[in-house]
This record gives structure tokens, C-alpha cells and sequence, in this order.
């Protein structure tokens, strides 16, 4: 267990979890607040490689593995 890439908003700090074993792009951001707690886990379906946070709409941009084209953009609303 462990993560890929982590965002510092405003209001929280967001990460990419590496699930225990899981060797592909993790599909999991994990919420914390400023103190260090979790306060959210969201589950996207999609393996996640990069990503960035619109705090003020409540939407992650995401960077996912497409078997066909690479990677595609994807938009995950976080509310």
C-alpha cells in the first residue's frame, strides 16, 4: 500500500492509493484533511496515473489508462 501522486488544495490534500499488491495505476483517491485524517475514499473504476483538483467545483481531472489510446482525460466529480 502506498501512493502515487498527491495534490495540496485548499480545504484538503488528495493522493492516488496504490491498493496492497496492486502493481498497476491505482484507482482510488484518498481525501485527507489538513490534520492528517482521512475523510473520504473514492473509488473511479479507472486506473489513475495523474491527476489535479477544481476544489471550487468539486471535480478531480484525471490522467487514465486507455487499453486503446494510452491515456484519456477523465472528469470524477468529488462530492
Amino acid at each position: 500500500m502506498g501512493f502515487e501522486d498527491a495534490y495540496a488544495g485548499n480545504e484538503f490534500i488528495y493522493a492516488l492509493l496504490h491498493e496492497k499488491g496492486d502493481a498497476m495505476e491505482p484507482e482510488s483517491v484518498i481525501v485527507f484533511d489538513w490534520q492528517g485524517n482521512a475523510v473520504k475514499e473514492m473509488r473511479t473504476g479507472q486506473r489513475l496515473a495523474r491527476f489535479c483538483v477544481d476544489e471550487t467545483h468539486n471535480v478531480i481531472y484525471a490522467l487514465a489508462s486507455d487499453e486503446e489510446n494510452g491515456y484519456k482525460l477523465v472528469r470524477i466529480c468529488s462530492d
